[in-house]
């Protein structure tokens, strides 16, 4: 990722319409699986500055974040974050009930790999929450300032999280409602070369409320039904229970 985007991604965290809408989708998977601040050892891989791993430990969550930037692991022990490291991939001797790994894999040349380390981080019965970008023809600024390696279809990212000792618990598009307006302006992007250097200097107070709202009512709609297609993919795999 660009460096400049880091310092982005402080600004605007708290309050962008994205992100308040992804911890909310995560929070309401925490409630459908039964994830609960106690006995829950979770652990923010690609964390960033640690911002929604401080939001968790706020909510009493024991949680672990892991970035390779320095500079956004530094940001977030001074925001007062704990329990930030900067590393690669999870340390394979400590164990997780819960992994987030929220908008990474696409970081990442070896998306197989990276998962097989997560996998292998994760205690029976536990489960892991990925996020990543859809679908290639949406190549855009944002791919190209945060040196994204591909966008998935549910079919290319199954085949990365298929495991003999796991299983798919859910796997759907989302960011559904705004498709066709985020479809357009990136397919257009593609003709008039934007002067932005991410998606994230688009928009004002304004209209993050107003995208905020539409994508707050996705979220709640999410909680009952899959989307055909959309923005984004969300997966969640649990590991099996009954491993020696």
């Amino acid at each position: 990722m660009q460096k400049h985007l880091y310092q982005k991604y402080i600004e605007v965290e708290k309050d962008h319409w994205w992100f308040v809408g992804r911890r909310k989708i995560v929070l309401n998977l925490f409630a459908d699986y039964g994830i609960k601040p106690a006995g829950a050892k979770i652990l923010d891989f690609g964390c960033n500055h640690g911002f929604f791993a401080g939001e968790l430990q706020k909510k009493g969550f024991n949680v672990y974040g892991i970035d390779i930037s320095q500079e956004a692991i530094e940001a977030g022990r001074m925001a007062g974050v704990k329990n930030l490291t900067v590393s690669d991939f999870p340390e394979t001797k400590e164990k997780f009930s819960v992994i987030l790994c929220l908008d990474v894999l696409e970081h990442i040349e070896n998306d197989k790999m990276a998962f097989d380390k997560m996998f292998e981080a994760l205690l029976p019965g536990g489960i892991i929450i990925i996020m990543v970008p859809a679908l290639s023809f949406l190549w855009g600024v944002q791919d190209v300032a945060a040196k994204h390696f591909r966008r998935y279809n549910k079919n290319s990212l199954q085949a990365v999280l298929n495991k003999k000792d796991g299983r798919i618990l859910r796997l759907s598009y989302f960011n559904f409602i705004l498709f066709p307006a985020i479809a357009s302006v990136r397919l257009l992007a593609k003709i008039i070369k934007p002067k932005r250097a991410s998606d994230f200097e688009m928009g004002n107070k304004f209209a993050n409320s107003i995208l905020k709202g539409i994508f707050l009512f996705e979220v709640w709609l999410f909680k009952f039904m899959n989307f055909p297609v959309g923005v984004s993919i969300l997966a969640v795999i649990k590991k099996n229970e009954n491993l020696h």
